[in-house]
């Protein structure tokens, strides 16, 4: 049923695009999502879908064939790349672990490093960051974890897949001081990567309902240069959740031990300005429980690409990919981390 959702909502924007506009529909659409963004529900529940429905709105009156947004920057590369990637450079295999088998990813030659998605799945931008990484000199492992596969990311694809995110049994978005079943799932691919690719170890990256699964891959010894990018567990509704980690106290305790005793190192990356599932105060934990252990980016909310909703994806729709930018510079740090820790 969850499937055929997204789908019915991705044949919605393909319509959408191609039907005529209708005057003052698009003021519309902004004034309503301003409302919903704005508003200040008291039930934090009842406040986090009212934010989620107003950006959805918010993107599809700035963004679009006709939208403020598009005729701004009609160069943005995201306005204008092609809208699809088959990723037919990469190959693929199967693998079961904990009775769930999923597909993974696989290209490049050297260091092996896993590669975990964000929402709504492996999109094109989460296919451009793996390539990246390909092209630094590693072996990319990334499996698919759920949602869709090479489509460019949108309001209408992020938002049904979060939800599904939200009620799955794999994913506790509002645990505290625990992860999620499906990070079990990681490790035991993790585990298979190292016996398979042998070497120092493997790096890991997360990135938003991903993002602390690569802390949590720590626990085992194989596991050298996690990477943090923008984690997003558990939601932030109350500022108590803002400042946890979605990790067990064991796996703090495990990395303090292996930072004392073998160096390990952890990267976090986060936009400074997103106020929406990656906030301060989550950092500044991270940084008050790993000490020098922990390495934190934290980039200026400007130097996001312009999207509707307040920053939040450092690595992917968020990224501005040349030489000089933010963002591109923390990418360059990531794939040093990763060459420092794995080679």
């Amino acid at each position: 049923m969850t499937n055929d959702l997204t789908s019915r909502l991705e044949r919605l924007r393909q319509w959408d695009e191609a039907r005529p506009g209708l005057p003052g529909e698009r003021w519309l659409a902004f004034g309503l999502g301003l409302f919903l963004v704005t508003r200040r529900p008291r039930h934090p529940l009842a406040r986090a879908g009212s934010v989620l429905a107003g950006t959805a709105l918010l993107a599809r009156a700035l963004s679009g064939r006709d939208g403020p947004i598009a005729a701004l920057v009609g160069s943005n590369e995201s306005l204008s790349s092609p809208g699809t990637d088959a990723l037919d450079d990469f190959t693929t295999f199967s693998f079961t672990h904990l009775d769930r088998e999923r597909t993974v990813y696989r290209k490049g030659n050297g260091p092996a490093v896993l590669v975990m998605h964000e929402v709504p799945g492996i999109t094109v931008e989460v296919a451009h960051f793996a390539r990246r990484v390909v092209d630094a000199g590693f072996t990319v492992f990334m499996p698919h974890l759920f949602g869709p596969v090479g489509v460019r990311t949108s309001p209408f694809n992020r938002i049904p897949e979060l939800v599904k995110v939200c009620i799955s049994r794999e994913f506790r978005v509002l645990a505290e001081n625990r992860s999620s079943p499906v990070a079990d799932w990681l490790r035991g691919l993790a585990r298979h990567i190292h016996e398979e690719m042998g070497g120092r170890g493997i790096g890991a990256v997360g990135m938003c309902v991903t993002g602390n699964f690569a802390l949590t891959l720590t626990l085992d010894p194989w596991v050298l240069a996690p990477v943090m990018g923008h984690p997003s567990f558990p939601l932030p509704i109350t500022p108590a959740k803002a400042a946890a980690v979605h990790v067990t106290p064991e796996t703090f305790a495990n990395a303090r031990r292996r930072s004392a005793e073998d160096g390990l190192k952890v990267l976090g990356v986060r936009f400074h300005g997103d106020t929406l599932f990656c906030r301060a105060p989550r950092f500044e934990t991270l940084r008050r429980e790993l000490g020098d252990a922990f390495e934190g980016i934290e980039l200026p909310a400007r130097s996001a690409k312009r999207q509707p909703e307040p920053p939040h994806s450092v690595l992917t729709i968020g990224l501005v990919d040349r030489a000089g930018e933010p963002t591109h510079e923390a990418v360059e740090r990531i794939l040093a981390f990763l060459s420092e820790r794995l080679r």
